[in-house]
Order: structure tokens, then C-alpha cells, then sequence
């Protein structure tokens, strides 16, 4: 019922035209995460990703992230959400609270705010949003179901991003790493299903499996936070810096080993979405008859 009334809502917005120009209000904050960006480096343009969301220009650099898989991970997309969800869990460590809960999501849409507010982080933003009220409520909604919800609701809003790939391959994403338990399923996952919309895209090697279940971690727990840094301070600069070139060595040397295949057929997105929803209502039917078997 949850879902046609969200579906209901998208119509109305896309017939009536409701007044939500999220484009122009998150260039507004972007512009301003761009000016504090710290220009001086080298790896401006990294930060700028990071941080800001902008896209880094064409460059081998750049080249060794997408051949070794580990692209979406320098250009803020739903996954730098959840490290920045993890690790404010770890930060602000004392006892469940509204304070707790308020700072926390304060900065997750500062963040997303600033970072351009891309279909992705939206989708990742509401998804986190909807998890913790269905834990308060103790709704018992298993995690594909929070992904599904957290998709309609986007598209609730915003009915254009229906035509949006990296909104889509968010979701799609996001539905993967449900479907395991440990993190090196959980990169596997996200590799099968992310090979249909990759397909217009060139797709990965399966070493990028590997690499994103060893380089994941890294990236979203110490250089995430440590490239924040300078945004704070320029005297951090040198040692941000210094963990991006480190960084960029291990990449280079890694991507070697993980040639990615040019584009073969660009799959029409409409024919995407019937293959993501698919999946996601099929494994629900395969949830709902587990637990009655359980009961």
C-alpha cells in the first residue's frame, strides 16, 4: 500500500509540476564546499570529488580509479554516506538520543548539501533516514525493503530521476549489499547485479571484487575523514596530501591488474528498472516465505 501511494504522489508531481528546483539550491552550497577546497594541492580536483561531488576531470589518474573499480568511492555517491553514517555512530559513541540522532543527521545533509545533492547521496540520505525510524518504531523492515522504500520516496519527489543511470545504479547498489552478510559477498553481489548497467559502460574486471572488498575500508574510513581536513584547516593540508599519494601509488600499481572492458550494448533504461525491481520483488517473496515457514 506503502508503494502505490508513493507511486501515486510521483504522478501527481509529474503531472502538476510541483516546485521542488533541487538543482539550483544544491549548486548554491556546492559552489561554496568548491571555494574551501583546497586549490593549492595537487589533488584539488579529488578533494573537490570527495567532498564537494564534483566531477574530476579526464586523467590517467583518474583512469587507474575506474579500471580498478574504485571510482564511485573518490566521487561522493550513497556509499560515502553510510562511512560518514558509521563512523559518526562511532564518534558520537554515548547512548542512543534525539541529540545523538539530531547532530548526526544534521551533518549528513550538510554533507549532502555540499556535496550537490546528487540522486545517489538523496537516495542513500533517505534510505539512512528511513532505517532509523523503522528501528525506532521497530518496524522489523529488512534492508531491501528500507532500499525500496527509500527509492520511491525519491522518485516520489523527484519523478525525472526516473531517467537518472546514477540513480539506478545507486539503488541497484544498495539492493546488492542486502542480499549478503560478510564484505567479501557483499562486493561479489554488488558486482553481479551491477553488470546489466554496466554493460553501456564498459564492464569491470571480477578483480575489482577483490580490490573494492581490501580498498573499500581504506578509502571510507581514513581517507574520507582525512580529506575533510583541510577543509577545515589548511595547516592539514601536507599530511592529506601525503595519504592521497600513497593512495594513488597503491591504486596505480592495482589497476594493472583489473583491465576493464570498453561498452558493448547500452541496455534502455526502462528495461533496467524492470530487471532491478524484478530482483528486489522476488527476493521479498522469497523473505515473506521464509518467515512463514519460520512461524
Amino acid at each position: 500500500m506503502v508503494i502505490f501511494l508513493l507511486i501515486a504522489l510521483s504522478a501527481l508531481n509529474w503531472f502538476f509540476g510541483l516546485p521542488i528546483n533541487e538543482a539550483e539550491f544544491a549548486l548554491f552550497f556546492q559552489n561554496i564546499c568548491k571555494n574551501m577546497s583546497p586549490h593549492t594541492s595537487e589533488y584539488n580536483v579529488l578533494y573537490a570529488a570527495t567532498i564537494c561531488g564534483l566531477n574530476p576531470p579526464p586523467s590517467s589518474m583518474i583512469w587507474d580509479f575506474r579500471n580498478s573499480g574504485l571510482y564511485h568511492l573518490i566521487v561522493v555517491s550513497g556509499a560515502h554516506l553510510i562511512f560518514c553514517s558509521v563512523l559518526l555512530d562511532k564518534i558520537l559513541f554515548f547512548r542512543p538520543c534525539v541529540f545523538k540522532t539530531s547532530l548526526k543527521f544534521a551533518f549528513l545533509l550538510g554533507y549532502s548539501l555540499f556535496s550537490g545533492m546528487n540522486p545517489p547521496v538523496v537516495r542513500a540520505l533517505v534510505g539512512l533516514v528511513l532505517a532509523s525510524q523503522a528501528e525506532h518504531y521497530k518496524l522489523n523492515w529488512s534492508g531491501s525493503i528500507t532500499v525500496l522504500f527509500s527509492g520511491f520516496v525519491c522518485l516520489a519527489l523527484f519523478p525525472a530521476w526516473w531517467d537518472s543511470l546514477s540513480f539506478l545504479m545507486s539503488w541497484s547498489a544498495a539492493f546488492a549489499l542486502t542480499t549478503a552478510s560478510s564484505a567479501l559477498k557483499k562486493s561479489a553481489a554488488v558486482y553481479i547485479v551491477m553488470l546489466v548497467p554496466m554493460l553501456g559502460l564498459g564492464l569491470n574486471s571480477p578483480a575489482t571484487i577483490l580490490m573494492n572488498w581490501l580498498m573499500a575500508p581504506i578509502l571510507g574510513f581514513i581517507l574520507l575523514p582525512v580529506s575533510f581536513l583541510p577543509f577545515i584547516h589548511s595547516s592539514f593540508l601536507g599530511f592529506s596530501d601525503w595519504v592521497w599519494a600513497i593512495l594513488i601509488y597503491i591504486i596505480s600499481f592495482l589497476s594493472q591488474f583489473s583491465a576493464s572492458a570498453n561498452a558493448t550494448y547500452q541496455i534502455p533504461t526502462f528495461m533496467m528498472w524492470i530487471f532491478l525491481l524484478g530482483l528486489q520483488f522476488a527476493l521479498y517473496q522469497y523473505i515473506v516465505t521464509r518467515r512463514k515457514k519460520e512461524l
